[in-house]
């Protein structure tokens, strides 16, 4: 019976504890599969660090350069 217990509360504190973050905003790594977020589909391909809102700003262009050459495109 204690054995039963033990694992009852091992798989109840497993569910308890947190899904993995993004390491830059520090939100959910995954949206979750009940809400649709349009960003899954703009994003690069998930790599388990960044969600998919700061895999698409890291993808961005940045300095000067960049920008304008996303201006033209």
């Amino acid at each position: 019976m204690r054995e039963l217990w033990a694992a009852q509360e091992a798989a109840a504190d497993a569910a308890r504890e947190p899904g993995p973050v993004c390491q830059e905003c520090h939100g959910p790594l995954e949206s979750s599969p009940l809400e649709y977020d349009p960003r899954e589909e703009e994003a690069t391909p998930a790599d388990g660090v960044h969600c998919a809102g700061c895999r698409i700003q890291l993808a961005e262009p940045t300095g000067r350069f960049g920008r304008v050459i996303s201006a033209v495109w």
